[in-house]
C-alpha cells in the first residue's frame, strides 16, 4: 500500500516582522517550507499581530523545519495540530 507523501498543516511565524505581512512576502517566505493552500484572513488583511498563519502543503519525506531566514533573522516557525505519524507501522 502506498501512503501520501504531503499533507496540509498551519504554521505560524511569531513575532514576525510588520514589514512582512504583505501577501508576496508571506508567499516566498512560505514557499521555502511548502506550497501555500491559505493565508489566514487577518494576516492577509497585512494586520500584524502576534503571529501569521497560514495552511500549507508539508512534504512528509523532509524535516520539519523549527527555523528559517527572513532577511538575515532567524525566524521561528511553530506548526499547529501535527499528526503523530509512524513511519515504520503497517
Amino acid at each position: 500500500m502506498e501512503y501520501p507523501n504531503t499533507m496540509m498543516t498551519w504554521i505560524q511565524l511569531p513575532s514576525l516582522s510588520s514589514a512582512m505581512y504583505k501577501r508576496s512576502s508571506l508567499m516566498a517566505i512560505s514557499e521555502i517550507m511548502g506550497k501555500v493552500v491559505k493565508i489566514d484572513s487577518n494576516t492577509n488583511s497585512g494586520s500584524p499581530g502576534r503571529f501569521a498563519w497560514m495552511v500549507i502543503y508539508m512534504d512528509l519525506r523532509q524535516p520539519l523545519m523549527s527555523k528559517i531566514w527572513i532577511e538575515g533573522k532567524l525566524q521561528r516557525v511553530e506548526y499547529e495540530s501535527l499528526p503523530n505519524i509512524c513511519f515504520n507501522c503497517a
